[in-house]
């Protein structure tokens, strides 16, 4: 995700609070390493510090905290390069409940302004699920706090749980069912914020009398496979039930004699108020924005 300045300040100004001024035991368990924030820099020779001293010296920095999304995976290579297996390293508990200790609070403080800031409203993996979230007053009891999903996942890459750009919010079915724990380092997974062609953009979904399907599945095969997006999509057969129904229902003897009725109402008018919710979607907050788009054009191009 992006942070702007303005809340890039708030950020900093809260984590170095919270470095400098810890007020509960556990705050000071997790800060008895974490004096230098400011300090550390995100290149080989804070690599070659941590190695030179021992693993359990990371800890989450600025300049860590707000890594870009294509230096972090410089960082994981230059990382695993450095200390190999560092997940049999006696160590990783401990770093793992560190930096999952800063995510807690990230999410926690700030998970609410950065999906809204980032305008996501519908999970960008699968992009058929709303993500809600309650009121972001902890004082009222239907607070909770957003799911940020690890891109990356933070319990094989614990030093970015608390990487801005390495969290996206996602729905359940996606982060809890199918991504899991899964290495989308290693299978070179595209992360659909980061890309520059949203890849539901380039989906192309047609229909036949066994449901939805996309047309050019093997051109992004890898990506469709790890979320199951066919397979997701598969089973709203009612999105073209209910154009089916719409297109018989308001076909052009009805529509004639409605103009008749009311002149006012022209074809196009009528047209847009049946399938408004089909023809102007906001891609950004519609769930299966692409699926209602595409299956409402083939099922309109065939009744002309």
């Amino acid at each position: 995700m992006k942070v702007s300045n303005q809340l890039k300040e708030k950020i900093e100004n809260y984590f170095n609070h919270l470095f400098h001024g810890a007020q509960t035991n556990e705050d000071n368990r997790y800060m008895e390493k974490s004096t230098n924030f400011d300090q550390w820099l995100i290149d080989n020779d804070y690599i070659k510090n941590i190695a030179s001293s021992n693993l359990v010296n990371l800890v989450p920095t600025k300049k860590l905290l707000f890594l870009s999304f294509n230096k972090s995976k410089e960082f994981i290579r230059n990382f695993s390069s450095t200390f190999g297996n560092y997940e049999s390293n006696s160590t990783f508990p401990i770093l793992k409940n560190r930096f999952e200790f800063y995510y807690n609070k990230l999410r926690d403080n700030f998970g609410k302004e950065l999906q809204e800031e980032n305008q996501i409203f519908i999970c960008p993996y699968c992009q058929r699920n709303y993500i809600g979230i309650f009121d972001n007053d902890k004082s009222t009891k239907g607070y909770i706090a957003p799911d940020l999903d690890h891109f990356f996942p933070k319990s094989k890459y614990p030093f970015l749980a608390a990487t801005i750009s390495n969290l996206i919010p996602a729905c359940c079915v996606c982060n809890q069912r199918l991504k899991k724990d899964k290495d989308t380092y290693e299978q070179c997974i595209p992360n659909p914020i980061e890309i520059e062609n949203n890849i539901f953009e380039n989906i192309e979904f047609n229909y036949n009398y066994k449901g939805p399907y996309i047309e050019n599945y093997s051109e992004f095969k890898e990506y469709l496979e790890f979320f199951k997006i066919q397979e997701q999509y598969s089973i709203h057969t009612e999105i073209i039930n209910d154009i089916k129904v719409k297109m018989n229902k308001y076909n052009r003897v009805k529509k004639d004699h409605l103009s008749k009725c009311c002149p006012s109402l022209n074809e196009k008018i009528i047209e847009d108020m049946v399938f408004h919710e089909y023809k102007y979607i906001d891609n950004k907050k519609t769930p299966l924005w692409k699926l209602k788009k595409d299956i409402y054009k083939k099922i309109k191009n065939e009744s002309n």
